[in-house]
């Protein structure tokens, strides 16, 4: 991991400690979806709900090489308006180049 951007306020959610002896960057989304070189990545969602589709969406124009997605559920459907693809979760940390991740923060994620 490179880096880990988040989008509500404060950062008191992050071990900032473990991120800083790690080298990851650390910071608000809108300061850092900007920054990221992402022409030719693999990106990977976690969670296809109306906020991962959308960043499904937007990835175009970035001419990202593949958008790939992780899900409780495979949405075949919503995946198909984005061209994205279902994959593992484990796939998703081991080969994709950028993660974003748009899942509640629950016991059973």
């Amino acid at each position: 991991m490179k880096v880990l951007s988040t989008h509500i306020v404060g950062l008191d959610h992050i071990d900032m400690n473990a991120a800083k002896e790690r080298g990851i960057k650390v910071g608000y989304l809108g300061d850092l979806f900007g920054n990221i070189d992402y022409y030719e990545k693999t990106v990977g969602i976690v969670g296809l709900g109306s906020i991962g589709l959308a960043i499904a969406e937007r990835m175009r124009a970035f001419k990202v090489e593949k958008v790939c997605y992780t899900s409780r559920t495979k949405k075949a459907k919503a995946a198909a308006k984005v061209g994205a693809e279902y994959a593992s979760f484990d796939k998703l940390l081991k080969q994709f180049d950028v993660i974003i991740i748009t899942c509640l923060l629950n016991p059973s994620t």
